[in-house]
C-alpha cells in the first residue's frame, strides 16, 4: 500500500520555527568567533553537544530549523539557527573558513 504524506516539510518548518531562536545574518555575524559560540553545519549536528552554545546553518535554512528544533528538545541551551541559512550568510559575506585559533 502506498504512503501518504499528511505533513508537508514546510508546515515541519514553520512549528520549528516558532519554537526555536532564528538569528539574522547579522546577529550571527557579530557572534562569529566567539569562544563560547559553535557554528554548526546541520548535517554534522551530532558533533555540537559537546559545545556551550550552537548555531546552526544550512544552504536554505530548513534543515537547519529541524536541527535546532531537534536540539532544543534534547536539552542543550542556547541553540539557534540562521534566518536564511547559509545562502543568506555567504550573501552578507560571512567569512567561509572557521576563526583562526587563538595564541596561547
Amino acid at each position: 500500500m502506498p504512503q501518504k504524506i499528511t505533513t508537508r516539510y514546510q508546515a515541519l518548518v514553520d512549528t520549528a520555527e516558532r519554537e526555536i531562536e532564528t538569528l539574522s545574518v547579522e546577529e550571527a555575524l557579530a557572534l562569529f568567533g566567539r569562544d563560547d559560540v559553535t557554528f554548526v553545519d546541520s548535517p554534522y549536528h551530532n558533533r555540537f553537544l559537546r559545545k556551550t552554545s550552537a548555531i546552526f546553518s544550512c544552504p536554505g535554512g530548513l534543515r537547519s530549523a529541524l536541527a535546532t528544533q531537534t536540539a532544543q528538545c534534547m536539552g542543550p541551551r542556547p541553540v539557534a539557527h540562521i534566518r536564511g541559512g547559509f545562502g543568506a550568510w555567504r550573501n552578507a559575506n560571512g567569512p567561509l573558513k572557521p576563526p583562526s585559533a587563538k595564541p596561547n
